[in-house]
């Protein structure tokens, strides 16, 4: 049996460019920033600074999974085939930090 026709496990080299790598860093940024916001929100919101807002940290909640959900799908933008092999770790491990 020759190896040369299985390429089942076989993964070639993405060609990943600039503007790619721009969209995947900046789909992180941006869910970062916007995880960040909400959980400052949250906290001054507790502490009675803010006038109205959320009675819970739901918000905080939805921010995570925002930028947890962001950071898996810019994982394949910026890693190709790398990335979605990552993709079976990472939601368990991001699970579990939360």
């Amino acid at each position: 049996m020759s190896s040369d026709g299985d390429l089942l496990h076989v993964v070639t080299g993405d060609d990943i460019g600039p503007r790619r790598r721009r969209i995947g860093n900046a789909l992180v940024r941006i869910s970062f920033g916007a995880m960040v916001a909400a959980f400052v929100y949250c906290f001054f919101d507790t502490r009675g600074a803010g006038e109205a807002g959320p009675a819970n940290w739901r918000l905080a909640l939805y921010g995570y999974l925002l930028w947890a959900t962001c950071l898996c799908a810019a994982q394949v933008i910026l890693r190709g085939e790398r990335g979605k092999r990552t993709l079976f770790i990472l939601p368990a491990t991001l699970f579990v930090v939360a």
